[in-house]
């Protein structure tokens, strides 16, 4: 697999090995799962891998860029964009937790009506994150607002962010921006340079989507995307495939 793919397929297959989505060939574009692996467990693997081994370089250079916990394709090109080192067009900005478990104290679990959340994409050092509004979910407004109310209330913020802010550059400069900001690191205006191998990376992770027949525009699918078939078998709740019942 290493040597079929690019630098940054690999790296996206990694994403969802080690969270909780693979790419799926269906109306979603993924289905959900436990882990199938975890970044330690495949740099362990790696370490055990005879140098001259064909793909080893490029795969441990793809793994060294993976987060553990993505949910979803938008949340791994977030963290992507965000965390790739600027002479790939990244903004190199430090790792974050994705899916960071909050744990509420009594007053704020009063407020938020659960004793825990998940927030996206979350700098412990700067008590900071997004929460990735897109198609389909978080659609509870109510609950959202009182869940970062009672994150506040704990000491936390979080900012909800849309699928424009992540498509466009402009926006998503702001959104990075802001992030460095948090994190207490110094604004430097962005050359020329790097804009161009920015926009670069935004265009590969976001290659043109494909127009259907029903007029929506959908992203073309990995090659390593499951089939609708394998899909509708995998059970969510484990890495495994449900038994094909006997007729």
């Amino acid at each position: 697999m290493a040597g079929s793919l690019s630098q940054l397929d690999l790296t996206l297959l990694g994403y969802a090995l080690c969270g909780e989505y693979i790419p799926a060939t269906i109306e979603k574009g993924f289905i959900s799962h436990k882990p199938i692996t975890s970044v330690e467990r495949v740099q362990r693997y790696l370490s055990r891998v005879p140098n001259h081994a064909y793909g080893l370089r490029k795969a441990k250079r793809a793994i060294a860029q993976v987060i553990d916990g993505s949910r979803s394709p938008m949340e791994t090109r977030l963290a992507l964009l965000l965390t790739l080192p600027k002479r790939r067009g990244g903004y190199g900005i430090e790792r974050p937790v994705l899916n960071k478990r909050w744990d509420f104290s009594q007053e704020a679990a009063q407020i938020a009506g659960m004793p825990y959340c998940l927030i996206d994409v979350f700098w412990e050092r700067a008590l900071f994150g997004y929460e990735y509004l897109g198609s389909g979910f978080h659609d509870d407004l109510q609950r959202d607002t009182v869940r970062d109310l009672a994150i506040r209330h704990d000491g936390g913020e979080t900012l909800p962010l849309v699928k424009q802010q992540v498509y466009n550059q402009k926006q998503l400069a702001a959104v990075a921006k802001t992030v460095n900001r948090k994190l207490g690191n110094r604004s430097r205006p962005l050359p020329a340079e790097f804009m161009k191998k920015n926009k670069a990376l935004m265009n590969e992770l976001f290659p043109p989507a494909i127009a259907q027949s029903d007029g929506v525009a959908r992203f073309a699918k990995p090659s390593y995307a499951l089939p609708p078939e394998l899909a509708e078998k995998l059970d969510p709740k484990s890495c495994e495939f449900k038994p094909i019942p006997k007729l």
